[in-house]
C-alpha cells in the first residue's frame, strides 16, 4: 500500500506477468493520481482499491480462471454512484440499496481514459468520502 504515489510490490506482482495490462493498469493509475489527487493505493489478492481515506475505485484484472484471461488486455473498473448514470461506458449498474449503486466498466485501451470516465470517478470520489464541514 502506498501513500506518496510510488507503486507497489503488490501492485507488480498483481499485473507482472502480463506486460500489455501491466501498461494498461499504468497508465489508469496515473490518470487517477493526476486528475483525483493523493490516494492510497492497496493491492489485494485479486484487485487495487484507490483510497482517499475510504476506497472509492476497485480495480481488477480479467478473472483468473476465465477462459483466455491471461491473454486479455482488460481491466474491470468498480465504483459508486448515487443513482444510475446512463453513461454508455458503465457496463452493469447494481443497485446496493437507496441512494447507492455499484458500476462496473471494462476498460480496454489508454485511449477511454477522459472526461467522461473522469467525472464518473470524481463522483465516486465526492460520495464516498464526503468533506464534512466543522462546526465553529
Amino acid at each position: 500500500m502506498e501513500r506518496d504515489g510510488s507503486l507497489g510490490a503488490e501492485e507488480i506482482l498483481l499485473f507482472g506477468g502480463q506486460p500489455a495490462l501491466f501498461s494498461l493498469y499504468l497508465s489508469l493509475r496515473r490518470f487517477i493520481l493526476d486528475n483525483l489527487g493523493p490516494c492510497e493505493v492497496r493491492a489485494h489478492r485479486t484487485m487495487v482499491s484507490f483510497r482517499a481515506p475510504r476506497p472509492y475505485l476497485w480495480v481488477s484484472p480479467p478473472g483468473f480462471r476465465a477462459p483466455g484471461a491471461g491473454t486479455r488486455t482488460r481491466l474491470t473498473l468498480s465504483f459508486s454512484s448515487a443513482r444510475p448514470t446512463g453513461n454508455p461506458l458503465v457496463s452493469q449498474t447494481v443497485p446496493i440499496r437507496a441512494g447507492l449503486y455499484t458500476n462496473h466498466l471494462v476498460l480496454d485501451s489508454p485511449d477511454a481514459l477522459g472526461e467522461d470516465l473522469l467525472d464518473l470517478l470524481r463522483a465516486s470520489l465526492a460520495l464516498r468520502n464526503p468533506i464534512k464541514e466543522k462546526k465553529p
